[in-house]
C-alpha cells in the first residue's frame, strides 16, 4: 500500500491532470505557435502554420483534380439554371434587334404575310438558339478553364488564409469533439494513476 490514504487519493488526480493538459497542449499545438519559436534546441511551430503550404497544393490538388474538373463545370452551366437565363436574355435581345431594324414596317409585315407571323420567327429563332448556347456555354467554360488556374487559384486562397481564422473555424465546428479529447485524456490519466497505486501496492 503506498505511504498515507493521500496518496492513493493525489496520485491518480495528479495523473488526470497530467493527462488533461498533455492532450489540451497538444490541440493546441496543431494551431500555435503561429510562427517558429526556438527553445533551447527545440524549434516550435504549430502544425497547421508549418504544413499550410503542403495543406493548399493537397487541397487545390482534390478540388481541380476531383471535385472541379472542365467537363464537370460545362456540364453544370449547360444543365442548370444558366442555360435558360442566356435562353431569355439572348431571345430578349434578338426581339429587340429585330424590333430596331425593322422599326415601324414590323407591324406591316405582320399583317400582310400572317398572323402568326412573329410567334414562327421566335420559334425559329429559339430552335437555332438553344444548340448555340449550348455550343458557347461548353467553349465558354473550357477557355475558361484553360485561361484560369483553378488549382492556382484555391491554393492562393489556402495559404493565404489567416491562421487565427482557422483556428477560429475548427473550434467552432469541432469545439465539442476537442473538448472530449481533453477530458478523456484527464479520464485516461485518472485510469492510470489507479494502475500505479496498484503496482505500488502489489509491490509492497
Amino acid at each position: 500500500m503506498p505511504d498515507g490514504w493521500w496518496s492513493i487519493i493525489v496520485l491518480p488526480f495528479i495523473s488526470a491532470v497530467i493527462g488533461w493538459i498533455t492532450n489540451l497542449l497538444a490541440i493546441t499545438m496543431l494551431f500555435r505557435p503561429r510562427t517558429p519559436r526556438r527553445i533551447l534546441w527545440w524549434t516550435l511551430w504549430g502544425l497547421l502554420p508549418r504544413r499550410q503550404a503542403e495543406l493548399a497544393r493537397s487541397i487545390a490538388a482534390v478540388v481541380s483534380d476531383e471535385l472541379l474538373s472542365q467537363r464537370d463545370v460545362a456540364e453544370f452551366l449547360k444543365q442548370s439554371a444558366a442555360h435558360k437565363h442566356l435562353r431569355t436574355v439572348l431571345q430578349e435581345r434578338l426581339d429587340a434587334v429585330l424590333e430596331e431594324k425593322l422599326g415601324a414596317l414590323l407591324p406591316i409585315i405582320i399583317r400582310y404575310l400572317s398572323s402568326d407571323f412573329h410567334s414562327k420567327i421566335k420559334e425559329a429563332i429559339g430552335e437555332v438558339v438553344d444548340p448555340v448556347i449550348s455550343w458557347f456555354i461548353t467553349k465558354a467554360a473550357e477557355n475558361f478553364e484553360e485561361v484560369v488556374d483553378f488549382r492556382a487559384i484555391v491554393e492562393e486562397k489556402v495559404n493565404t488564409f489567416d491562421l487565427a481564422d482557422l483556428e477560429r473555424l475548427v473550434r467552432q465546428v469541432a469545439g465539442r469533439e476537442l473538448r472530449s479529447i481533453e477530458y478523456f485524456g484527464g479520464v485516461l490519466g485518472f485510469l492510470i494513476g489507479w494502475v500505479q497505486v496498484l503496482v505500488l501496492a502489489l509491490s509492497r
